[in-house]
């Protein structure tokens, strides 16, 4: 079995927040924190080949703030071999084609401390997804 990560977010265009359709790039961090606000991250250069067995597969965040710390997210991943890096154009990361699979994460209160960080649920089913491609 091989493993891969941890995998890091290259450059700013590879992370965006979007919040009514508004995309918003060149921040330190993501801040996802009302069901109809959405969150992006690119992960370049992952060979994985075509087919393997994905068993777990996880993001790991650092909530900052109290009204961040408490998720309800149903996350995807975006239906492509190559996805483009975001953009600000008007709903650039909601716009996109998503995964037929997802998987929600809705926790109770995780603690925010701004040191303290937490893995989302297993997506594997995501990225197998797209390994399968």
């Amino acid at each position: 079995m091989a493993t891969w990560g941890p995998t890091l977010v290259s450059v700013s265009a590879d992370d965006a927040q979007e919040v009514g359709g508004t995309v918003t790039i060149d921040d330190l961090s993501v801040s996802v924190d009302a069901t109809t606000d959405w969150g992006g991250a690119r992960f370049l250069n992952v060979q994985v080949p075509k087919n393997s067995q994905i068993s777990s597969a996880v993001l790991t965040v650092e909530p900052t703030a109290t009204t961040e710390d408490e998720p309800l997210h149903v996350f995807f991943c975006e239906a492509a071999d190559n996805p483009a890096t975001f953009t600000t154009a008007a709903s650039s990361i909601s716009g996109r084609s998503r995964t037929t699979a997802s998987v929600t994460w809705d926790s109770a209160d995780l603690g925010a401390s701004g040191t303290s960080r937490h893995n989302t649920p297993n997506l594997a089913t995501l990225v197998q997804e797209i390994v399968n491609r």
